[in-house]
């Protein structure tokens, strides 16, 4: 069988590239298969890596990134790279019997596949993208933020014209499921497959400390809700308590947000490691709880 996947990312790096990391196990048992990423530091013998370098989507993604009030427009810097990715896989894509793509950032790869045999997969990194536009453009205001998301109008556009074209949709959850459903799309297109867990890796670890220590491992950005957790930790004043957080900011608002709960608390602490190759008792070996508290995810 002949299967193709592809995602704008890096293996490895962020939400995606951990997605990524897993679809490189899961493809490897087909002896046909290719994956379609950006550059990194991953050698993947089927792997297809797409740099990003195709005019004029390298011309204006460059020229954004020239001017600071132009680098905030995460919306524009995110429409810009998926539609470059997209072009450059449907140009290499041949006719696969199996496609998979990530959620906008695959309607040209599937409209050049259309009328042909190959069966197109859709995969829902997150919840519908109404709902993601949605939760996003509120938690923005709430928070008084003036900078867009990352979801521009195309790619809600792009993403909806993907959502009709495919056979099938991939969620990551019950939850994500029921926010298809609710935006029309049929229960029988949708099919929740829940990410694996190498447990070889995560296991339970003896925690050698006293200290009330609670953890997230996520991206700083309102999406993911941290602005709350840093606020509940506050609140909470427990005793000989820490809160960890693993991961970078995403943008200037969530940047000096954290260094202001920070600043005012030093039991608040930022850690950059990547806890799919480190050992457990680093991070969540250390953990009294772990925290997830995203507003919207898949």
């Amino acid at each position: 069988m002949t299967t193709c996947f592809s995602g704008n990312a890096s293996i490895g790096q962020g939400g995606q590239g951990e997605i990524l990391r897993q679809m490189v196990v899961a493809y490897k048992q087909f002896p046909k298969s290719q994956i379609f990423f950006r550059p990194g530091h991953s050698q993947v013998p089927y792997g297809v890596e797409i740099p990003f370098e195709r005019f004029p989507f390298r011309f204006l993604f460059s020229s954004l990134f020239r001017l600071p009030i132009l680098r905030a427009q995460q919306d524009w810097l995110t429409l810009l790279s998926d539609l470059e990715f997209d072009t450059q896989v449907s140009d290499r894509i041949g006719e696969p019997e199996l496609f998979e793509g990530v959620m906008g950032q695959c309607r040209r790869t599937f409209e050049k596949l259309s009328g042909t045999k190959t069966r197109r997969l859709l995969y829902a990194l997150n919840s519908h993208i109404r709902r993601l536009d949605r939760v996003l453009k509120e938690e923005h205001l709430r928070l008084g933020i003036s900078t867009p998301s990352f979801v521009h109008p195309r790619m809600v556009e792009r993403s909806l014209a993907e959502i009709h074209m495919a056979d099938a949709i991939r969620v990551l959850s019950e939850t994500a499921k029921k926010t298809f459903i609710n935006e029309g799309v049929s229960a029988n297109k949708i099919h929740v497959i829940h990410p694996s867990v190498d447990l070889h890796h995560f296991y339970p670890t003896e925690k050698k400390d006293e200290t009330f220590r609670v953890m997230s491992s996520s991206s700083v950005d309102p999406r993911k809700g941290i602005y709350y957790l840093l606020q509940a930790f506050e609140q909470a004043r427990i005793p000989n308590s820490e809160l960890i957080i693993i991961g970078r900011t995403g943008d200037r608002w969530s940047k000096e947000m954290m260094e202001r709960f920070m600043k005012k608390n030093t039991n608040i602490h930022q850690r950059f490691m990547d806890v799919m190759s480190c050992p457990v008792k680093d991070h969540f070996g250390k953990a009294s709880v772990v925290v997830h508290p995203a507003l919207e995810d898949g």
